[in-house]
């Protein structure tokens, strides 16, 4: 609103002249001067109510000020100008009535009206860079905005190749500051693009990446970034486009790791169970016979009375895993082959769906792409649950993966699924009931009821399960933050260093994605995870988030 009536006061002083819009009224001047003036009806703003809802707050988002171009030919309105938010909006209304359509986008994106009185290349870089970082989502998929840029730099290869080059170093420069949502958003990408560009970049100007500690924001990005060009290309592509001054920041080679094979694997407890099922593996053995071959598997100190036989987790994981190593559609199909055995084993029990995860990150440690698929594939299976998921993810073994973006990814990843399968069973509910509107009396009404019952009680249990998986993540986070500020208290040392942020950051963009879960259940969570005697510092951004909300 400051912003809406500074403009407004600015323009009044200038007269009401807008420059970029032409002004038809202007052509009938004479006729208006004389015509009968017409009583203006008046106008009463809304009476506030307590439900009455509001739009979110948007951030204006600006990459070009004047002080960014010493370009005499760069024409752009200022910052604040009201010309400047109108150009805006004529070209998201572009965008957002031809999302579907990339390259007729594009076209009219490029012979906008204004192209010869305004630098358009900049503007329209802004407008999409501004539309990938919307909060809480982007209202087309980012998919979209990255295409229609690959389209732009096709339809217009002088220019906008160039601006887009010049907006990413001046993002990359403000990195420090970026919200976690937009720094995994632009991680996101900028993979994207660089795959469409044969990875072609200025890589040299991140070799001081190397001496940076490794929860800088600079050295996260570099990181993160490699790690997604990895799975849209291949290792040898990067080694030989990446200056060897970064080599060590490459990931690995994405190969499977068996600990049950090579040197000195023969004294591991289970090596030759594992080996013998690898070999009935590679010759198509039925699940049967694989419970069978791991009947042997002994139990750790011979305790039998434990919940579940870790050594049997290992080996059928680990040879599961090994086997369908070769693509994505192995490992799929063999997981879905010997499905049975893994619920067989797992199903009742939140500590062997934990030692699955922890054998799965031990396997494909090198390849972070293939743990998210198997994860996803799991749960989707019912192999592992939702809780076992993020109980493995804060677990003392995964300390040190916390931090990448891959094990939030699964998360939320996790927590879309569980979104989806709710809105399906509420669909699910609403045709039902529509049904028996519709229904004659003959239909039998205690068969219809105890269909409708049965679909209530599952959309009541996917509902607590979302709310135990959001309640969960959030105090698993509280305790992790709290448990920091007490040890650097005691240390006496500064507590807001870079893994605070990032974990505080990650926290936040909980709130982002779950925004309309936060809103249901905001009285339970201010009374039992953000209560006062939480640190305000890790309380704040929660009611600061609400307040927004609300």
């Amino acid at each position: 609103l400051e912003s809406l009536w500074s403009q407004i006061l600015s323009l009044k002083k200038e007269g009401w002249k807008i420059s970029y819009f032409d002004r038809y009224q202007d052509d009938f001047v004479s006729i208006l001067r004389t015509a009968t003036p017409h009583k203006l009806p008046s106008f009463t703003p809304c009476v506030f109510k307590n439900p009455s809802k509001y739009p979110s707050p948007k951030v204006v988002f600006r990459i070009y000020g004047k002080e960014n171009f010493l370009d005499k030919d760069v024409n752009l309105p200022d910052c604040e100008s009201i010309e400047r938010f109108l150009l805006e909006q004529d070209l998201i209304w572009i965008i957002e009535k031809n999302y579907q359509q990339k390259k007729e986008c594009a076209h009219l994106l490029v012979s906008f009206r204004k192209r010869e009185e305004v630098s358009l290349d900049f503007l329209i870089v802004e407008v999409l860079f501004g539309k990938i970082f919307q909060l809480p989502k982007p209202r087309c998929a980012q998919i979209f905005y990255s295409s229609l840029l690959i389209e732009l730099c096709h339809f217009w290869p002088n220019t906008i190749p160039q601006v887009v080059a010049q907006a990413t170093q001046m993002i990359c420069d403000n990195l420090d500051t970026m919200n976690t949502t937009c720094f995994d958003r632009f991680v996101d990408w900028l993979s994207f693009h660089l795959c469409h560009f044969k990875f072609l970049w200025s890589w040299e100007n991140w070799i001081n990446c190397v001496e940076l500690n490794p929860l800088a924001p600079q050295r996260m990005f570099f990181t993160e970034l490699l790690c997604n060009c990895l799975q849209l290309s291949y290792h040898e592509r990067l080694v030989e486009v990446v200056p060897t001054a970064l080599h060590k920041l490459i990931p690995e080679v994405p190969l499977p790791k068996n600990k049950f094979s090579g040197s000195g694997a023969d004294r591991l407890p289970g090596a030759s169970i594992a080996q013998h099922l690898t070999q009935a593996l590679k010759e198509k053995c039925t699940p049967e016979d694989v419970h069978a071959i791991l009947m042997d598997c002994p139990y750790p100190d011979d305790d039998m009375d434990m919940p579940f036989n870790p050594l049997k987790i290992e080996v059928l994981t680990t040879a599961v895993l090994v086997s369908g190593s070769r693509s994505i559609s192995h490992t799929v199909a063999i997981l879905i082959k010997y499905m049975s055995v893994f619920k067989e084993f797992a199903s009742d029990s939140k500590e062997a769906q934990l030692h699955i995860l922890q054998t799965l990150h031990e396997v494909w440690f090198a390849n972070e792409q293939r743990i998210m698929i198997v994860v996803d594939k799991m749960l989707k299976m019912q192999i592992i649950q939702s809780l076992a998921v993020i109980d493995w993810i804060f677990s003392e073994k995964m300390r040190s993966s916390l931090m990448r973006q891959y094990v939030w990814q699964i998360v939320f990843s996790m927590s879309t699924r569980l979104a989806r399968n709710i809105k399906k069973i509420q669909e699910d509910l609403e045709k039902k009931q529509t049904e028996e509107g519709t229904m004659s009396s003959a239909s039998s009404d205690d068969e219809r009821n105890s269909e409708i019952s049965a679909i209530q009680m599952k959309l009541s249990a996917a509902q607590e399960l979302q709310k135990a998986v959001i309640f969960t993540l959030l105090q698993k986070m509280i305790i992790l933050l709290s448990e920091h500020l007490l040890q650097s208290d005691a240390e006496d040392r500064d507590s807001h260093i870079s893994w605070f942020k990032a974990i505080q950051g990650r926290m936040i963009q909980i709130f982002n994605i779950e925004h309309k879960s936060i809103i249901n259940y905001a009285d339970e969570l201010s009374s039992y995870l953000f209560t006062s005697d939480i640190d305000a510092v890790i309380t704040e951004p929660f009611y600061n988030y609400l307040t927004m909300l609300k």
